[in-house]
């Protein structure tokens, strides 16, 4: 026990986070309006605890942050104008006047949407992945319109493609396509051994999918800082041992 004890003192010394022996948070679903506000991953970045960190807000027209994988669809473009039919961007919901922009699949499908990471083009995979959704239509009697009550889940999957767990809001969207703040909710998840990819899917046929404010990052030291800090742990480790043999 008391071996234990140092084992978990020592790691806790030495930079090593108690979680590397295994934890997930899951964030969400909660409402979301601005990144700074809302997301749960602010304060970490804000402690400058990320070794990276990107937020995909679309806002250049582009979909462009380093090492995130898109599923089919595009970058949707809203002009700072009320008249646009469909404004589902953060941003624009928040009726700021800066227009916005934000990332949608117009073809109908049933498939899941998923994203993914590219661990070369980061250095390591995120221990931190979320995403905003701002609206799902899917095909119905009349052929389309956003459902009321329609169940969204969010899972995210380990580098060896088993899911990590999942997150779900069993009453998501409220009828309304523009300007709505209402139904806009963030879900994210943590987890130190990595997080690959993430899939949001939706049950019955989906016409649109559109999200925003997708963000990643990782709190993990680069492979060599990781392996010292291992090392002096042990190393630590071993010493308190010998020093308990020699007053035994």
């Amino acid at each position: 026990m008391k071996r234990m004890t140092l084992l978990w003192t020592v790691a806790l010394f030495c930079g090593i986070s108690t979680t590397a022996f295994g934890a997930l948070i899951l964030f969400g679903p909660s409402p979301y309006l601005s990144f700074a506000g809302d997301s749960p991953f602010a304060p970490t970045l804000t402690a400058g605890d990320f070794v990276y960190f990107h937020l995909e807000d679309f806002e250049d027209g582009l979909a462009n942050t380093p090492g995130l994988i898109l599923p089919a669809g595009n970058v949707n473009l809203d002009p700072s104008i009320s008249t646009t039919s469909y404004l589902d961007s953060v941003a624009e919901d928040n009726t700021d006047g800066t227009g916005g922009s934000f990332y949608t699949d117009e073809n109908l499908t049933t498939k899941p949407f998923t994203f993914s990471f590219d661990a070369v083009a980061l250095g390591s995979l995120p221990t931190h992945a979320g995403i905003v959704v701002t609206d799902i239509q899917v095909v119905d009697g009349s052929f389309g319109g956003i459902t009321s009550g329609l169940s969204v889940t969010v899972e995210a999957f380990d580098p060896g493609g088993v899911s990590l767990g999942a997150v779900t809001d069993p009453s998501y969207g409220n009828f309304n396509t523009t300007l709505n703040t209402s139904e806009d909710r963030f879900f994210g998840f943590f987890d130190i051994g990595g997080i690959e990819s993430f899939r949001v899917s939706a049950p019955g046929s989906i016409l649109t999918m559109e999200f925003d404010h997708i963000q990643y990052g990782s709190v993990v030291p680069e492979p060599s800082s990781f392996i010292l800090l291992s090392l002096g742990a042990i190393g630590l480790s071993f010493y308190g041992w010998r020093q308990r043999r020699k007053t035994a």
